[in-house]
């Protein structure tokens, strides 16, 4: 939950960045 608070945050910065993220990252969720 704390990751998904971070990536919120970092919304508002970077959305291309953070969905990047999120895709690299999602089979981790």
């Amino acid at each position: 939950m704390k990751m998904l608070k971070k990536i919120m945050n970092r919304l508002g910065k970077n959305n291309a960045d953070v969905w990047g993220y999120v895709m690299l990252g999602a089979h981790k969720f």
